[in-house]
């Protein structure tokens, strides 16, 4: 009888000390994490212990083996002090990559074994005690996820919203292809672009939709080499509220939630997290782990919505927020994602995913899809008062890998701006996502900023030969100019050089042999992205 209770005490000891530093590394990873953010939902803390702690207890099984070899040599309080330090540690080299816990680790143990031994708390490694403080914590994150966070900075509203000038619509379709479109695939595009000024040679800075944002609000490329938006980061919602216009954004990914800073001068900023078995905020899908295993959940499944929020879904929120200010002046952005990858396709079954020959299917059927909301929305669009005063802005801020090489981003981006009672054009310069700022501020009249692009609309804008710039959410820069690719990878000196027009594949690495080539792009680079 008395080893069968000594076993439940041996096994209690490692599930507390495994549970509770779970729990606490959620806690902290939270605090790391939201703390310091403009706007929190603070149910991030609940969650956080709630799934770290569980997590904790799977990572109890192995220790209660070595809890085995150790019983006969440590004290009851030692080894718990000991599993609880190598759980909080090996959670904060999983998350944060730094083994600077495990320094900080050797030292914790022995001050939590003396804390236990001559403290009320020593009761920890018991039934009782950990039962205690568990509970104790549960009830406190779940007390706390109930508040909410600090008012959103940076915004101050204007007294009077104008009402007698341009409106600005932005719809950032990820995963668009320009050489998939005038296919009879998509008509609604189609017919608006045949209508707006197309620009043939555009390109985006960025697959990654955090940094191809911070392109087209922030215009300067010196805010793309930074991974942390700062508060000095000027967007163009800013701009545009503070001149009487109501702003508003609705993005479909987590990476351009609130949590970016993105959302500065935005009076809604709409983020449509995909569908989950519980209901995480943005918040608790920040957190490492939470998003972690709702990637496994979305794999396991074949729907969509467990990836992102359908294009349908995301013109409703659209309708509701100029139904409620189109009478006064404003400017909206909106993001969709069904061109992007993982593709699905539909049968009498459900969705499932295609393999093959069946992608580029896919990637139609998904285009046939968002074309159709497209014009179902254009159409009550075009029916109110507001449309005749609109600019449209149709854009992609990466083109889908549709089997080519994964390696080679596909920079090449449609971008269309519809502007009323301008005739359509087909303009043949080399623009950027980073051009959209100073276009739409001078299409709105303001006045001039320290911005990095160019009015592409302006009548003498005809570049043929422009550095194209391009940041990798991994962390390497790259510009090109007359068919020489320069890539750069972080503090790495030596950079790579490629000829793409002869190795379009970029095989044959040139920094070596072209030195003046690599100096001369470099040297490009560095003064874009140092520029202000």
């Amino acid at each position: 009888m008395r080893t069968r209770k000594k076993q439940r005490e041996e096994w209690w000891l490692v599930l507390s000390s495994s549970c509770l530093a779970g729990g606490c590394w959620g806690i902290l990873e939270a605090v790391i994490r939201l703390a310091s953010s403009a706007t929190g939902e603070y149910d991030a803390i609940f969650w956080g212990y709630v799934f770290y702690g569980l997590f904790g207890v799977l990572l109890a099984l192995p220790l209660y083996g070595i809890n085995s070899l150790l019983r006969h040599y440590f004290s009851a309080s030692f080894r718990w002090s000991l599993y609880f330090c190598v759980v909080l540690s090996s959670l904060a080299f999983w998350i944060l990559g730094t083994i600077l816990f495990f320094f900080v680790a050797v030292v914790a143990v022995w001050l939590i074994d003396v804390f236990l031994r001559r403290s009320p708390l020593k009761i920890l490694p018991t039934l009782k005690g950990g039962l205690a403080m568990g509970g104790a914590l549960l009830i406190l994150t779940a007390v706390f996820s109930l508040t909410t966070g600090p008012i959103q900075r940076k915004l101050s509203r204007p007294d009077q919203y104008e009402s007698d000038n341009r409106n600005v619509l932005l719809l950032s379709i990820d995963g668009l292809r320009a050489d998939r479109l005038r296919r009879g695939l998509s008509p609604s595009i189609d017919h608006l672009r045949s209508q707006s000024q197309i620009f043939e040679e555009a390109y985006s800075e960025s697959t990654d939709s955090k940094i191809a944002l911070q392109a087209i609000l922030g215009g300067q490329h010196q805010w793309l080499s930074r991974g942390d938006i700062p508060d000095s980061f000027l967007s163009f919602s800013e701009l545009a509220l503070e001149r009487g216009y109501h702003t508003g954004a609705i993005v479909n990914d987590i990476s351009l939630g609130v949590y970016s800073n993105l959302d500065q001068g935005f009076e809604e900023y709409t983020f449509l997290p995909p569908h989950s078995p519980l209901p995480f905020t943005e918040g608790a899908r920040r957190l490492s782990l939470i998003q972690f295993l709702l990637e496994i959940w979305a794999k396991q499944g074949n729907n969509p919505g467990r990836y992102y929020r359908s294009s349908s879904e995301v013109f409703a929120q659209i309708k509701e927020f100029l139904s409620d200010k189109g009478d006064e002046n404003w400017f909206l952005y909106a993001h969709f994602r069904e061109l992007e990858p993982p593709l699905f396709m539909e049968n009498k079954q459900g969705f499932y995913r295609p393999k093959g020959r069946e992608i580029l299917k896919a990637y139609d059927d998904q285009l046939r899809r968002i074309d159709g909301s497209i014009g179902s929305f254009l159409v009550w669009f075009n029916q109110q008062p507001f449309a005749k005063n609109s600019v449209l802005i149709l854009l992609s801020t990466k083109g889908a890998s549709l089997g080519e090489d994964s390696n080679i981003p596909q920079l090449r981006v449609p971008l269309s701006i519809y502007v009323p009672q301008r005739p359509p054009m087909n303009h043949k310069g080399i623009v950027q996502l980073i051009d959209l700022p100073p276009t739409m501020g001078a299409l709105l009249s303001f006045e001039r900023q320290a911005w990095s692009g160019v009015n592409i609309l302006h009548n003498s804008f005809q570049v043929r030969e422009r550095p194209i710039y391009f940041r990798s959410e991994k962390g390497w820069s790259m510009i090109q100019l007359n068919g020489w690719r320069y890539m750069h990878y972080g503090d790495r000196q030596e950079g790579r050089l490629f000829n793409i027009d002869a190795d379009p594949r970029q095989m044959r690495d040139l920094h070596i042999k072209e030195p003046r080539r690599r100096e001369e792009l470099r040297d490009i680079l560095s003064t874009m992205e140092t520029s202000q």
